[in-house]
Order: structure tokens, then sequence, then C-alpha cells
């Protein structure tokens, strides 16, 4: 990211009208326990220093995308079983 992206981040209001860096930055990982795909995301709140700076984190689940795993893995556990039972054949 380049300095004048950056600048344009700064300044933007929250919804409580505290002035915050929005970076949209997030991650989509898969999650280990529950197999669930979580987003991570995070804004900081700018303070007079940076010490006073405030990160807010929050996790939102991806329901969407849960659920087209869950169906892409069962249509591959079918494909697997179809190629066993053609072999069993031969």
């Amino acid at each position: 990211m380049n300095i004048e992206e950056y600048d344009n981040r700064i300044g933007v209001k929250d919804f409580d009208g505290k002035e915050v860096i929005n970076n949209n930055d997030f991650w989509f990982p898969w999650c280990c326990d529950c197999g669930l795909r979580h987003v991570y995301f995070f804004t900081v709140e700018r303070g007079k220093t940076p010490k006073e700076d405030k990160i807010s984190f929050r996790i939102c689940r991806d329901d969407a995308a849960t659920k087209y795993r869950k169906k892409v893995e069962k249509l591959l556990k079918e494909v697997d079983e179809l190629k066993k039972k053609k072999k069993r054949k031969k």
C-alpha cells in the first residue's frame, strides 16, 4: 500500500462518530475446530498519540460459504464412492 491509499483512509467516521482508519482488512480462514468459515474484520480508532489508538476486532460467520463447502465435500464423497464401485465391477 502506498502513502496516498493510507491517507485516504484516515478521517473516516465510525458509527459512533469516532474517527477511525477504515482499512477494510479481513481474512477468510476456515476454522479448524468447527469447520465453519469465519470473517475477521478490524478497524483502528485513532487517538491523539499512537499509544492511544484502539483496535476493534469482530468475527462473523460466513454461512453461505460454509454451506457451499459442505455441499462440495458431500459431492466429492459421492464421486469417490462411485469410483470405488466402478473398480469393484471390473
